[in-house]
């Protein structure tokens, strides 16, 4: 575990208390350096706010205000006075109020995040550890669980400590981007940035990580949508069959009997009379109509589940090759429980009926118009 550096005095940045615990972000409540060069200000010379989100539950909360050293104010919601930056160790500390029983974890994205904050003491009341954002800039969420179950949520912004944030960084990040086309992100990041998706010709296996963790949960609600009224087609399904189990004569087995007079047999009471003779045919064709769910729309539908399989599977084998040792194991379980739930709807229910897409054909309406279909096609494009 990191320690701070000496001589730099912590000062508690962010308090929070709920009914089980009190949460304590500490650490250096002025960046020098930003100060020195008048960093983060807005056009009219401004200090500029950070984001801060705490999720409902909390008993209550304060912050750090510079306009009063050493103190710390009641936070009301909103933006609050910048103090957390890159490059920087913060204390983070979580104690257990007296009654609470359940076992409390501190939860992040980032693996290193994670697990720096651990329990200390022989009583277990307290979690400890020193973070650090190290070069990310952006929001940081983090979670509180109790028993496994979020008791807490935060999010909180991250200054850069050398470029200006309003406009140094965002112009960088402009730039950036006009130079590459598909940026290969750390999918493991400290700090994210709140964007859009946008549309490329083919994203790189972190990127895709990144785009089907966020809409996954839609994707599949989606695809249990219309597997309750899955699309199909009315067809015809003619059979030869044992005449004493056709309920209703139809035209086309008329038809087809007329062509078949070998299959007659004299019979007394039988169905047709020829020369004072009556005969009755052996079999009959039956015809019904029955639902087909062999349409190109649900060949389409399970191609697209197939190719989400193989792109899972690709991205799984390669992190597992980069980050053997390093690599976390909640993104192989995440990887592992998807491709498990796309591949048990292969066999499920009308897919058993749907054979394989031989070609793209044209653009379907039921795939850009129907219930459930509309939205997995939207979401895998």
């Amino acid at each position: 575990m990191a320690l701070p550096p000496s001589g730099r005095k912590f000062q508690e940045l962010l308090v929070i208390a709920t009914e089980d615990f009190e949460l304590v972000f500490k650490g250096p409540p002025r960046n020098k350096l930003v100060e020195a060069f008048s960093l983060h200000q807005d056009e009219r010379g401004e200090p500029m706010l950070a984001g801060l989100r705490i999720s409902p539950g909390y008993s209550w909360a304060k912050v750090y205000e510079p306009t009063d050293p050493g103190e710390i104010s009641e936070y009301t919601g909103g933006s609050v006075f910048p103090c957390f930056f890159e490059q920087t160790n913060y204390e983070v500390v979580i104690e257990k109020k007296d009654g609470c029983v359940k076992e409390l974890k501190f939860e992040h994205l980032n693996k290193q995040l994670r697990e720096a904050v651990t329990p200390a003491g022989r009583q277990g009341r307290l979690l400890t550890g020193i973070i650090n954002f190290q070069d990310e800039v952006g929001f940081s969420r983090f979670e509180i669980l109790g028993d496994g179950k979020p008791l807490l949520s935060i999010e909180l912004e991250v200054f850069p400590s050398k470029l200006d944030y309003q406009r140094d960084f965002w112009l960088l990040l402009q730039e950036v981007n006009e130079e590459v086309y598909n940026l290969a992100y750390d999918f493991l990041m400290r700090t994210s940035f709140f964007a859009s998706l946008k549309s490329a010709k083919e994203p790189s296996p972190a990127e895709f990580y990144y785009i089907f963790n966020a809409i996954y949960k839609n994707f599949f609600k989606a695809l249990e949508r219309l597997k309750e009224r899955p699309h199909h087609q009315i067809v015809s399904a003619n059979r030869v069959t044992i005449s004493a189990r056709i309920k209703r004569a139809s035209h086309t087995g008329l038809s087809w009997l007329v062509k078949k007079n070998y299959l007659f047999e004299a019979d007394q009471g039988g169905l047709v009379e020829v020369g004072g003779f009556a005969f009755t045919p052996r079999k009959a064709l039956d015809c019904k109509k029955e639902l087909n769910f062999d349409t190109y729309e649900n060949r389409f539908l399970k191609w697209i589940l197939k190719q989400l399989d193989r792109k899972l599977k690709a991205f799984e084998g390669r992190y597992k090759d980069i980050g053997e040792k390093s690599g976390d194991k909640r993104v192989t379980q995440f990887v592992t429980e998807k491709r498990r739930q796309l591949q048990g709807n292969f066999d499920y229910g009308f897919f058993q009926y749907v054979g394989e897409l031989k070609q793209v054909e044209h653009t379907s309406l039921v795939m850009q118009m129907a219930p459930g279909y509309r939205d997995v096609y939207k979401y895998y494009f």
